[in-house]
């Protein structure tokens, strides 16, 4: 996995990754009272580990050895890669007026801080579901200037689902989605309490691993708006509710 996450090219990737390391330390020492000091201590693995950074390291020299020459072909997939990263329709990318390495870091605060200014104009209702891409144009330079939106480009998506969802549905769609978020927390704390958690203890972690990684990514990026992550995700929801209900 972290072969594949090397050469993605993804940060976000490594977020989820990391967040999903956090769950599965926590839940393991929450739920089969692990001791990890002790643990370590009595069954040292720093040889295992050492191997691990070797390799690890030999992946990260092979990576930044790979010849930075492109060629054309490959200079216009990395222009097309860029304006997917940054929700831009093809017809709409003019390489003379956008760079093609774009500081992704800073587009997002760039985004972030001007569907603030969005949300502000419109704070209870929002603009309405698939609306931020129509009214973001008006409040581009709104925070700070958006230099990447012009008559010719549109943005697709905030690159923040959490944001999106304030901005498209406002204080009271935000409201709901933490009222279900929290209702499905008490649901697997239920889960985790009753009979039934011994025989649904592995796919429970698992899927709740799932889920973290999920909601990591959805805080950069927006795995809303794809097929499979919300149909896994409410799939995981629907199969806690029902292990905790005893069905």
């Amino acid at each position: 996995a972290c072969f594949y996450l090397l050469f993605s090219h993804s940060r976000t990737a490594w977020l989820g990754l990391a967040a999903q390391g956090v769950a599965v330390l926590a839940l393991l020492s929450r739920h089969q009272g692990l001791n990890w000091r002790e643990a370590l201590r009595e069954r040292p693995r720093g040889p295992a580990a050492a191997a691990a950074l070797v390799v690890l390291a030999a992946l990260v020299i092979f990576r930044l050895a790979h010849d930075p020459i492109q060629t054309a072909p490959e200079q216009a997939r990395e222009a097309g890669r860029a304006r997917l990263e940054l929700g831009i329709a093809a017809e709409d990318w003019d390489p003379a007026s956008h760079e093609v390495r774009v500081n992704n870091i800073r587009a997002r605060l760039v985004f972030w801080r001007n569907a603030l200014e969005m949300l502000r104009a419109s704070p209870i209702l929002g603009v309405g579901l698939g609306n931020a891409k129509v009214h973001y144009p008006a409040f581009s330079r709104a925070g700070l200037v958006d230099r990447m939106i012009d008559e010719r480009s549109e943005l697709r998506n905030l690159h923040n689902d959490y944001l999106q969802l304030a901005v498209e549905t406002g204080l009271v769609g935000l409201g709901l989605a933490a009222w279900l978020l929290a209702a499905l927390l008490a649901c697997c704390r239920r889960l985790a309490a009753s009979a039934a958690w011994e025989a649904a203890r592995t796919p429970a972690i698992g899927m709740a691993v799932a889920s973290a990684g999920f909601l990591a990514d959805a805080a950069v990026n927006f795995p809303m708006e794809r097929a499979l992550p919300p149909f896994y995700l409410v799939l995981f929801a629907g199969t806690a509710t029902a292990l905790a209900a005893g069905t």
